[in-house]
């Protein structure tokens, strides 16, 4: 990661801010985009920098431009990760217009805005690495989870097509597919179950909940030279979930 730019998305959230820290820790520089103001502070002591940009993905016009300010303030990116994401959990019966658009808005469409962008001729450097974050969601039937579920299957279907094409730029396009994390957004998620369901859903898990670290260093290994010969692949991480089902 020494001297890599490296554009991470929802660098507020559990795994974004590992992801960020821990780029930091070894030295590269993080573009963090996020609706949140962050400054190098709020990160570990690390010989790389961090520069915040302000954007709500959700905009999707304004990603070509928060894009073409990063490329102009920090220059071409070695690496791009999108982490931020929305979850709602509904009953089909409860969802509406505004909650596909939400999450579709920000899981699925900015990763294809951000992808396209970061993608253009100067905008990426040699050898750069792009990584996208779905969810075990679009693998199991979850209740309530239909909608953001169908947001990052839509991302998965995006994958190799997409990788395909940047083939010929010398970009490699990964991703990351994480069960339950211990993160906020699924604080609120924990907190609605009741102690016999939350026991229940960490017995699905033999390898325990994951934390925000066991899929940034899974992150951290697509973007670095040691994953050179990968791309257009999805890592499920699960902890041993869909083989314990």
């Amino acid at each position: 990661m020494k001297n890599k730019n490296i554009v991470v998305t929802g660098v507020t959230g559990g795994i974004g801010g590992k992801l960020a820290s821990e780029i930091i820790r070894l030295g590269g520089n993080v573009c963090g985009v996020s609706r949140k103001v962050m400054k190098r502070d709020d990160f570990p002591a690390g010989e790389g920098s961090f520069k915040h940009y302000e954007c709500d993905l959700s905009d999707l016009a304004g990603i070509k431009e928060i894009a073409k300010k990063i490329n102009g303030e920090s220059g071409p990116v070695d690496g791009l990760v999108h982490c931020a994401g929305i979850e709602i959990t509904a009953p089909l019966h409860l969802n509406d217009y505004e909650k596909y658009f939400s999450m579709f808005r920000v899981n699925t469409f900015a990763a294809f805005e951000l992808v396209k962008h970061f993608s253009k001729k100067e905008y990426y450097g040699e050898n750069a690495s792009f990584v996208l974050i779905s969810s075990l969601s679009a693998h199991e039937g979850a209740r309530g989870k239909s909608v953001y579920a169908a947001s990052k299957g839509a991302l998965e279907g995006f994958l190799k097509p997409a990788a395909k094409e940047l083939l010929k730029k010398g970009i490699r396009l990964n991703m990351v597919t994480p069960g339950i994390v211990n993160t906020a957004m699924n604080q609120s998620y924990f907190e609605r179950l009741s102690g016999e369901q939350l026991e229940n859903l960490k017995s699905g898990y033999p390898l325990g909940i994951g934390e925000p670290g066991f899929v940034a260093d899974s992150i951290l290994f697509l973007l670095s030279e040691k994953a050179r010969w990968i791309t257009g692949q999805n890592m499920l991480l699960d902890g041993g979930h869909l083989i314990n089902s």
